[in-house]
């Protein structure tokens, strides 16, 4: 459920400038929540992030384009870390 909330507010598609502070601070709170709970959290609703990722980066604000870019990084560096535990 919370991250049915994050992911909402990542995709407001409000005109208001007010509103980009808090889709940034969703999309920082989505890399953490990547980084530390990817297999709890993230892999069960990755298509939904996916989605989700792909409006922010099509977004017209740089500021959401470059954070869903973080974002995604820090998906793709919890995909690496999770398939070198699999190895151990």
């Amino acid at each position: 459920m919370f991250l049915y909330i994050v992911c909402y507010f990542v995709n407001i598609q409000i005109s208001s400038v007010a509103i980009v502070p808090t889709r940034l601070e969703s999309l920082q709170v989505l890399s953490t929540i990547a980084q530390r709970y990817f297999d709890a959290i993230i892999v069960p609703s990755l298509s939904i992030v996916t989605n989700i990722l792909c409006l922010a980066l099509e977004d017209n604000s740089t500021e959401i384009c470059l954070h869903a870019a973080r974002c995604v990084g820090s998906i793709g560096d919890a995909i690496q870390c999770s398939g070198e535990n699999i190895k151990k």
